[in-house]
């Protein structure tokens, strides 16, 4: 869950449309499917007509696609050294983010690459 508010995702409807994709999504592909490149494929797969807009009323995360019975939570990730080692193996980042700059020091690095002469971008 952690991953996916790094990346501005909502993890049930992360979760959710994952469930909905996973099935028939090629295996030697499926890492396209991490939370950190989740944004640009979620827009290609809704473009192909592969994943529908889903309402937020509606989901259930804990409802089985296949059959729609109710599944169940059965392991739950909690040492830190697995965690980190499940992270690694997707390509997601381990350690904590870095602060983000305040929005006056962003405004003054987009300030200054518009000033800068064409040739020096």
């Amino acid at each position: 869950m952690a991953t996916c508010q790094v990346h501005g995702l909502d993890p049930e409807l992360y979760l959710q449309e994952i469930l909905t994709v996973a099935p028939s999504y090629p295996l030697q592909r499926i890492l396209d499917l991490s939370p950190k490149r989740w944004v640009a494929m979620r827009q290609c797969l809704i473009a192909e007509g592969r994943l529908k807009y889903l309402d937020l009323a509606r989901i259930t995360v804990l409802e089985c696609p296949a059959c729609k019975g109710r599944m169940k939570l059965v392991a739950m990730v909690t040492e830190p050294r697995n965690i980190a080692r499940f992270l690694s193996a997707l390509g997601e980042p381990t350690d904590v983010p870095a602060r983000s700059p305040s929005v006056d020091a962003a405004a003054a690095v987009l300030e200054e690459h518009r000033s800068a002469p064409q040739g020096a971008r």
